[in-house]
């Protein structure tokens, strides 16, 4: 390879990403509470963890699996929408922009489908409806923590701190 002194690293990656997972978390407004408080009121706890006395470690490692297995008992699962909050949105969307955005992409799609000059127009209706309420919410934000900066001193340097930083994509590959 030339007259160069410098080694050259030839690295094959075969990588398959599989995108059926999809995350998901409690339902914790649907969970049955009542049901849970009379499962951890059934349980003896003084001889459930009398065995473990001598080792705090083993005794909380037992009481967490039991409290993880009551949870998944008593509380539903839901699949979390990845497209409800990104990564710069603090809080998720309320509901009438999330049907907002819904009515956009429905739009969008029924404009590819049939490159239709009048649903083009609704889209960009829509399209503008979303932004615009995307920056009353941040408008709305701003205000909160402008208003409450002395009396939450935390809030407002969160609120810096969060423009201040640059958050990026943790995978990034080039290719040759």
């Amino acid at each position: 390879m030339g007259k160069s002194d410098h080694s050259i690293l030839l690295i094959s990656c075969k990588i398959s990403l599989s995108s059926n997972h999809s995350p998901q978390g409690y339902a914790f407004s649907k969970g049955d509470y009542i049901g849970l408080h009379n499962s951890f009121q059934s349980v003896e706890w003084e001889k459930f963890l009398s065995a473990y006395t001598d080792n705090i470690e083993d005794m909380w490692q037992v009481f967490q699996k039991e409290l993880l297995d009551r949870i998944d008992t008593f509380i539903p699962k839901i699949i979390l929408k990845k497209y409800l909050k990104k990564i710069h949105w603090i809080l998720p969307l309320p509901l009438h922009v999330r049907a907002i955005i819904s009515k956009k992409h429905r739009l969008w799609t029924r404009y590819m489908e049939t490159r239709d000059v009048a649903v083009y127009k609704k889209y960009k209706s829509a399209r503008n409806a979303v932004t615009r309420e995307i920056r009353n919410i941040i408008r709305f934000e701003q205000h909160e923590v402008a208003s409450h900066c002395k009396a939450n001193p935390k809030k407002f340097w969160n609120f810096i701190n969060s423009k201040r930083t640059k958050k990026t994509s943790r995978w990034r590959f080039s290719y040759l």
